[in-house]
């Protein structure tokens, strides 16, 4: 199940992603470290430079503390990459891609 997430162009402040497992927070704690996957129409992975961490663990909450440059108008298609402590790795969602809408700031 994706979701469409909204912001505006050159947002630097936070910005939490609550991971779903089939709409469900997954059992267990996220641990390891994450990063946000996010690509254009054309495949091509565009750099996040700001932060992504780990919120709240036990919620499986993500924070996003972008950088000036890390938004730029358009619509986007992306997903959170976890990897764990072993190197297993998994992405959330698993499934359709989750729909990243960036408005123009004026």
């Amino acid at each position: 199940m994706s979701t469409t997430h909204q912001v505006v162009a050159g947002q630097t402040s936070v910005y939490d992603i609550d991971l779903k497992d089939d709409g469900v927070t997954p059992s267990g704690t996220l641990g390891g470290t994450v990063e946000l996957i996010i690509k254009n129409s054309a495949g091509t992975q565009l750099a996040f430079t700001g932060d992504v961490s780990i919120q709240d663990a036990t919620n499986w909450r993500v924070r996003l503390s972008p950088d000036a440059g890390d938004f730029v108008e358009g619509i986007y298609r992306g997903r959170v990459k976890v990897t764990d402590s072993g190197g297993k790795i998994a992405y959330f969602p698993s499934a359709a891609w989750d729909v990243w809408i960036i408005h123009a700031e004026a």
